[in-house]
């Protein structure tokens, strides 16, 4: 098992790091500990959500970043946490 916190929330969620879900994701075992944003989300929501906001930033920002980009990564990873914790 994998326990995962993603930096655009304070999510806490344990993961297999060997069996997948029909979306391809690594199988959701458990939300250690929901953040404010996604405490009304049932555990599975909050899991798909938590993917789904950092893979976007991932992929806005390309797999390989250099230090500029890295240091915008951050700031928008911020900006989004800001977001999401108004919703």
């Amino acid at each position: 098992m994998t326990i995962y916190n993603p930096d655009t929330c304070d999510c806490v969620i344990e993961y297999s790091d060997v069996a997948v879900d029909n979306d391809g994701d690594p199988k959701f075992v458990k939300v250690v500990n929901k953040c404010k944003e996604h405490s009304q989300l049932k555990d599975n929501a909050c899991y798909k959500a938590v993917l789904s906001h950092n893979r976007s930033f991932n992929l806005k920002h390309g797999v390989e970043p250099t230090k500029e980009q890295v240091d915008s990564i951050v700031s928008d990873k911020k900006i989004e946490k800001a977001r999401i914790k108004k919703l």
